[in-house]
Formats: C-alpha cells, structure tokens, sequence
C-alpha cells in the first residue's frame, strides 16, 4: 500500500476520532464503559488510545533512526 495512501487513511481515523469526541459532553466522558476485566471512563479510553498512538509513533520514529543509521 502506497505511504500516501495509509497517511490519508491514518488522517480520516483521526478526523472521525476528533468528529464524535467534540460531540460527547463531560457526563459522557465519565461514562463507564467495559474494559479487560473492569471498566473504565470514556475520558480514560480516550487518552489510552492517544497515549497508545504516541508509543506507536515513538517505535516508528526509533525503527526510522536504525534503519538509517544501517544505510550510512
């Protein structure tokens, strides 16, 4: 798959993701909702998923580095 093609395909998760949170109100976001063997807040979902995200970009970034590192 074409890097233009997954950078515009990461970019409409995140705009529909940014869509339907502006839309929730604070008593939403302290909803629970079923989590592993618990729950948890939506508000706590929500920046699981963008803490998540950053550990994935971090891990990109650091396979980036070595692989140049590698072609010098």
């Amino acid at each position: 798959m074409p890097l233009s093609v997954l950078i515009e395909q990461y970019d409409n998760v995140l705009e529909l993701l940014k869509h339907t949170v502006k839309k929730l109100s604070e008593t939403d976001l302290l909803k629970k909702v079923p989590y592993e063997d618990g729950a948890a807040t939506i508000r706590w979902r929500i920046w699981h998923m963008s803490d998540h995200n950053r550990y994935h970009q971090t891990y990109i970034q650091a396979v980036v580095k070595e692989f140049h590192k590698q072609e010098s």
